[in-house]
């Protein structure tokens, strides 16, 4: 086939026909298989099923237990002050998006203080930041 040519129908079942004809392993190159899946007395192709190693295998009793995770704790636990910045940084926009939306003639320190809360909850949470990198943890640091 060449390249930005769309195959015929016909040259598309040829295609799968040989496929499944030649069970997926070509016999022009040579053939890796690995010497634990091959028996002594085989020849070549034939291949001995493998053994399951005993912690693999179904019928061992440890995989009859069903793992179940400890309980998760609350999610208003936690350091007071980082929750609260979280519903500063949080609720300041969607206070000015209220006042903006339903309270338009609105006092100049409630558009304000809406900001100021924003400001304060969003630096918070900067400031509390990891400050040194680890590269072995790919971002995940509690």
């Amino acid at each position: 086939m060449t390249q930005g040519r769309n195959p015929s129908d016909e040259e598309w079942d040829d295609l799968v026909r040989r496929f499944f004809e030649s069970d997926g392993v070509e016999s022009n190159g040579p053939e890796y298989v690995s010497s634990e899946y091959v028996s002594s007395e085989s020849s070549g192709r034939e291949a001995s099923s493998p053994e399951i190693p005993e912690e693999l295998n179904e019928s061992s009793g440890e995989l009859d237990e069903h793992f179940v995770p400890p309980e998760p704790r609350p999610l208003g636990v936690g350091n007071p002050l980082t929750v609260l910045a979280w519903l500063a940084a949080a609720g300041g926009p969607l206070l000015l998006v209220l006042f903006a939306i339903v309270w338009r003639s609105a006092p100049f320190m409630a558009w304000f203080g809406a900001i100021a809360l924003a400001i304060a909850g969003i630096g918070y949470l900067w400031w509390n930041l990891p400050s040194e990198r680890n590269d072995f943890n790919n971002g995940a640091e509690l």
